[in-house]
């Protein structure tokens, strides 16, 4: 994979990888909704795990061991989600054993990657904490996990909004450390974690003005969910596995759309339609 180097892309594009986003999450629609709802899931008894070991536990080290915790599961998350969008973006099925086998085989290969991401993300939260509480780290860690095990009315929405503002610190992460494209990589290529990040580095920085967008669109979507529509995380999170996928496949394989995809999708509604009316 010596060869491999990523492609330049325009502006524009970032609106043509929404949208191929959209086209193969509506593709696999089953596929990804259950994915996201294990993954709610999983936060929810983390944040009822989170809720008994309060007070018993030092609150940064608690919200430090949460931390990690959530950046194990959006690995888990991601790795399925990019698997699945390539399987659709090649009008293959998978089944559920192959998912769970490629997400455990994997996991391996992002130790390094997940310690390295729940650093920088940690570090980011603690210094937003306490620049926004205006207080020390332990002081905003106690504010924060007071806040999170004190929610009785709306738990749902209180988990979506969680789970929105932690994926907003997490995308930070992985940009600020040029890991961005590191999830397809490491998924589909035979390569090590040095090798991907450099090439998800120089990626970046060969389109650092699109990439950029991306991540400013994503910040505002995100913190629209969080102060408005905490459902959307719901879209949001499959979404995200999807638009890794169709940047990657543009910028490290030079496909901008999958047109024949497209095709043979509408041939066969077309089919099925025949077929209704004869």
């Amino acid at each position: 994979m010596d060869t491999m180097q990523p492609h330049r892309i325009e502006t524009s594009d970032i609106v043509v990888w929404f949208k191929e986003s959209f086209y193969l999450l509506f593709r696999r629609p089953l596929a990804v909704t259950s994915v996201v709802i294990l993954f709610l899931i999983v936060n929810a008894f983390a944040l009822k795990a989170l809720t008994s070991l309060f007070g018993n536990v030092n609150n940064v080290v608690l919200l430090l061991f949460f931390l990690i915790f959530y950046v194990c599961a959006i690995y888990f998350l991601l790795i399925d989600l990019v698997t699945v969008a390539q399987h659709a973006d090649h009008s293959h099925i998978i089944g559920p054993l192959e998912r769970l086998y490629n997400v455990i085989y994997y996991q391996k290969v992002f130790f390094r990657m997940t310690f390295i991401t729940f650093v920088t993300g940690s570090l980011i939260l603690l210094i937003s904490l306490s620049l926004v509480s205006g207080a020390n780290v332990q002081e905003g860690s106690d504010k924060l996990l007071l806040t999170m095990v004190s929610v009785e009315s709306r738990p749902l929405d209180f988990l979506l909004e969680m789970t929105a503002n932690l994926l907003y610190f997490f995308l930070l992460a992985i940009f600020f450390l040029r890991v961005f494209f590191n999830v397809p990589l490491l998924v589909f290529h035979e390569m090590g974690y040095v090798q991907a990040k450099r090439l998800s580095h120089e990626a970046l920085v060969l389109n650092l003005k699109p990439l950029s967008l991306a991540l400013i669109i994503w910040i505002v979507l995100l913190y629209f969910s969080m102060l408005a529509l905490p459902a959307l995380v719901i879209l949001l999170l499959p979404l995200l596995g999807m638009f890794l996928y169709v940047g990657y496949r543009h910028i490290f394989l030079g496909k901008r759309q999958n047109e024949i995809a497209k095709k043979l999708v509408r041939a066969t509604r077309a089919l099925k339609e025949q077929r209704q009316t004869s």
